[in-house]
């Protein structure tokens, strides 16, 4: 049986707090992000292209196509996560952006005035 994306965003919600879900999250962006650093590490010494394209000798080396596709993996799961942690917790998610904005202008305002 084949669950809704409704569906898992209420047992994500039966299953985890908000505060767990957004620690996953964060956990699955950052192992999204160094996986993304490892392919970019990789293609640093080839350079880019004309058009600013990795060059075809580093797309078809074997240890690039090896990273990337863990990398592709890695945000395949970051985009599944947060497809339905966004449905699952949009109320509780929402407040947590709003406040960060809010302490982040607040910083700014901070520094400019001192």
């Amino acid at each position: 049986m084949k669950l809704t994306i409704a569906q898992k965003a209420a047992l994500m919600r039966a299953t985890m707090t908000f505060e767990a879900a957004l620690e996953n999250a964060e956990a699955l962006s950052e192992i999204s992000a160094q996986a993304d650093a490892k392919v970019q590490a990789f293609a640093a010494p080839y350079g880019k292209g004309p058009m600013g394209l990795t060059p075809e000798a580093c797309r078809t080396h074997p240890t690039y196509r090896d990273l990337k596709a863990d990398a592709d993996r890695a945000f395949a799961s970051v985009r599944a996560f947060n497809q339905i942690f966004v449905k699952a917790f949009a109320v509780e998610y929402r407040a947590h952006i709003y406040a960060r904005r809010a302490a982040k202008i607040a910083a700014n305002q901070a520094k400019q005035g001192a």
